[in-house]
């Protein structure tokens, strides 16, 4: 569990990362895996690059509240 983060910037650079799927802009929310899990209480995003925010491999389980 993650409490009170905040992510600001990422993928902003116009960098890629392609380290295990096809290459995107930077996510405030990346996964690698479809397993596990993931809770986020008073999460704050901003001036993210990726427009989805989140980049969630099928089978991850994230939450935010």
């Amino acid at each position: 569990m993650f409490n009170n983060i905040t992510i600001n910037g990422t993928g902003l650079d116009g960098v890629t990362t392609s380290r295990f799927s096809g290459p995107h802009q930077g996510a405030a929310i990346y996964t690698y895996t479809g397993n596990g899990s993931a809770t986020f209480n008073n999460l704050t995003t901003s001036n993210i690059a990726y427009p989805n925010l989140y980049y969630i491999q099928n089978g991850f389980n994230l939450t935010i509240k």
